[in-house]
């Protein structure tokens, strides 16, 4: 019996001792955190690092350096994207990728002109060229400052903007 209860307070303690850890954790900034915590936090990143290739590395510091001069609208926007792309079909990411993929080789007057033929073709159309026209596997390409949306391939095609009336006089 006591060793029951010694080992039901020796649980409740560790829990109240994992709730202190992560509530500390928390309430403060990086520099509260004791280096057990810190090292935690950073084990899974340094072991990827050091699992990973030059171009991967560069990607990295790229990726980190563009989302350190995000605005919290903006990060949220990517990982709104992100989970949309996601959540899409293979086939639908599949399609995506190649109209990006397109995109990238176009000069920005001939996106808008490409963008309309694509809106207008029909799904079968759309699916013939997506086949016809397939994204390179495994190519990193750069992003654009300003990606495009609503690419087709069960994506609506984006409302045009509302029209403002003229101030009433």
């Amino acid at each position: 019996m006591k060793k029951r209860n010694f080992l039901s307070l020796a649980l409740i303690g560790a829990m109240f001792a994992g709730s202190a850890f992560a509530q500390t954790a928390t309430t403060g900034g990086w520099e509260q955190l004791n280096p057990t915590q810190r090292d935690l936090l950073t084990a899974q990143i340094r072991d990827r690092w050091d699992k990973a290739t030059p171009e991967q590395r560069t990607r990295w510091l790229e990726h980190a350096s563009k989302w350190s001069q995000m605005t919290p609208e903006q990060r949220a926007a990517a990982h709104k994207g992100r989970g949309k792309f996601q959540a899409m079909s293979p086939a639908a990411r599949e399609a995506r990728r190649a109209v990006f993929y397109k995109m990238q080789s176009l000069k920005e007057t001939e996106r808008k002109a490409f963008l309309d033929s694509f809106f207008k073709m029909s799904e079968a159309d759309r699916l013939a060229w997506v086949k016809a026209n397939p994204a390179p596997a495994n190519v990193r390409i750069k992003m654009p400052k300003r990606p495009p949306h609503g690419l087709g391939m069960g994506m609506p095609k984006p409302p045009a903007p509302p029209v403002t009336p003229p101030p009433a006089k």
